[in-house]
């Protein structure tokens, strides 16, 4: 339960057809497919490895559909810096798009109708468990799980005619807590970027996990 995702093997696919005689303006799929390992590491109890592979492509969507980037984990509370980022055909409601997370590029897009993405993620975690029945004596109960610090690196490459390749470094720290019984994780995370001429990203936020 500490460790998380410790030894793993995963595929998964899909495809969506959105056809004009269905009522879309315009015919097109959306394909997907990804690839997930995590080997089982030595000399260490709980520390992990996780590997993802994953592609998607809009054939025969207007350029720009897919978003590259641009989500964040939860709910961001401060990003530094913030760059403007690429806007997208305006052909659907607000709200609603086709979309890829990039870690590292939380705060920034790009604009593409396919892309592949490779993901590394280690962790090791510091157990905390400790908490209090009562926070202040007026609040619900607050419970410290554990401490997790991450390295990760990310790579994806796009045809977005600006920015085809974006590549991220760097590392994050988790503090896993309970609120009542609500599992909520406060995080820090710093990013080098060496596309798009992108400086480094620190950012702050928190995800229900």
């Amino acid at each position: 339960a500490y460790g998380g995702l410790k030894r793993a093997l995963g595929l998964a696919g899909g495809a969506t057809v959105y056809p004009r005689f269905l009522g879309s303006d315009y015919a097109f799929a959306d394909v997907s497919a990804q690839a997930t390992l995590a080997p089982s590491l030595p000399l260490l109890a709980r520390h992990s490895l996780v590997a993802t592979l994953r592609g998607r492509a809009l054939w025969g969507a207007p350029a720009g559909l897919l978003q590259v980037g641009g989500i964040a984990r939860g709910y961001p509370i401060a990003s530094v810096p913030e760059p403007p980022s690429e806007t997208g055909p305006d052909i659907l409601p607000p709200g609603l798009g086709f979309s890829e997370a990039l870690r590292g590029f939380e705060d920034h897009t790009v604009r593409a109708t396919s892309v592949a993405i490779a993901t590394a993620r280690y962790r090791y975690p510091l157990i905390v468990d400790h908490g209090w029945a009562s926070t202040f004596y007026l609040l619900p109960s607050f419970f410290i799980r554990q401490v997790d610090v991450e390295a990760f690196g990310a790579a994806a490459y796009s045809d977005s005619p600006t920015s085809p390749w974006l590549r991220s470094a760097g590392g994050a720290v988790f503090i896993r807590t309970a609120i009542s019984s609500v599992p909520l994780s406060l995080y820090y995370q710093v990013a080098a970027r060496f596309d798009a001429a992108l400086p480094p990203l620190h950012l702050v936020g928190l995800s229900i996990e």
